[in-house]
């Protein structure tokens, strides 16, 4: 028996920015996320929107900071009787330091 898996997943992020201090440039972040999945009867489905933040050091060169809040729902369909809905959030905080 041959399973088909369909696997759809869309991440967008949109970098707004802000101003500059002390040499880094501040960007608002804006992020969606989607995710549809089916397999047999099985099919689960993710989304969301949330906000962040990154800095970027114009003297070093890089990206020093990056945070995002991003609450989403995620609903898993079993069968037509079974249906479950979960609402979370994912948070992420990342640094990057040259010591």
């Amino acid at each position: 028996m041959l399973n088909i898996v369909y696997v759809r997943a869309i991440l967008k992020n949109k970098y707004i920015f802000q101003e500059i201090k002390d040499k880094k440039a501040i960007f608002k972040l804006i992020q969606q996320v989607s995710l549809d999945t089916n397999w047999g009867q099985e099919n689960t489905k993710i989304k969301g929107s949330g906000l962040g933040k990154s800095v970027f050091d114009l003297k070093e060169n890089m990206l020093i900071s990056h945070s995002y809040e991003l609450p989403m729902e995620l609903t898993v369909i079993v069968n037509e009787q079974l249906t479950t809905k979960i609402k979370m959030t994912m948070n992420s905080e990342q640094t990057t330091s040259i010591e």
